[in-house]
């Protein structure tokens, strides 16, 4: 383990971050996350994220949803959705402030189909609702699999999970900003690379949902479409 995650972890166990959502989420992610939603709700902005990791290895959708619980307590398994006519319903409808979720981004969003129907009615979407101050979160296997506008220009920041070489079960994850997620979408997509821009930080997190979404029944879900 390299210094930079061993100050992380360090530093975060002494923070009441895990108390004020019950679970943990490294303090400074978790004040961004605080200062973030503070400017959304005073402002008519929204914030868009991407999250990706391998298949199977990641933990990408349990950080998802601690994530988005952090931003949003009042998230239910209603706003996690799996597909396209899913998630326009549930960004059409919720309220100020939530999240919501797309699980599984590349069946709506997947760059190979940028110029499908489905794909670019959810990109006119998402230009339209600025204004309605959501936290959307998008979770796929790649970032480089997403279409070219929400990657560069719509999305406020990656974050790119996987696990340790030594555990499967110790997980990770780094946060690009916008400046650098654009920078690497432009460098890496053509290798499917994760190399530039170095992102120094890493952050742990651990396999616990957020109190309000049931692992068991949102495996259910998923395996039901």
């Amino acid at each position: 383990m390299n210094q930079g995650k061993d100050q992380v972890i360090k530093t975060n166990t002494q923070t009441s971050s895990i108390e004020e959502v019950d679970y943990y989420i490294a303090p400074q992610v978790y004040n961004q996350i605080k200062r973030g939603k503070e400017q959304v709700l005073k402002s008519d902005l929204d914030r868009v994220f991407v999250i990706d990791g391998r298949e199977g290895f990641g933990g990408k959708s349990t950080l998802c949803f601690q994530l988005a619980y952090a931003y949003d307590p009042t998230l239910t398994l209603d706003r996690i959705c799996f597909n396209s006519k899913e998630f326009a319903k549930a960004l059409r409808t919720a309220k100020k402030g939530q999240a919501v979720v797309l699980d599984e981004g590349f069946r709506g969003l997947s760059s190979k189909g940028a110029i499908s129907k489905e794909n670019k009615q959810l990109v006119q979407l998402l230009m339209e609702i600025r204004q309605r101050n959501l936290f959307i979160f998008i979770v796929l296997p790649s970032f480089f699999l997403l279409e070219k506008y929400v990657a560069i220009f719509r999305s406020q920041a990656l974050f790119h999970c996987y696990c340790s070489k030594k555990s499967i079960k110790r997980r990770y994850y780094k946060v690009y900003n916008y400046s650098d997620k654009k920078f690497l979408y432009i460098q890496g997509k053509a290798m499917m690379s994760y190399y530039l821009p170095k992102i120094e930080h890493s952050y742990r997190f651990y396999a616990k949902f957020p109190p309000t979404i049931d692992r068991e029944v949102y495996k259910a879900k998923k395996l039901a479409l």
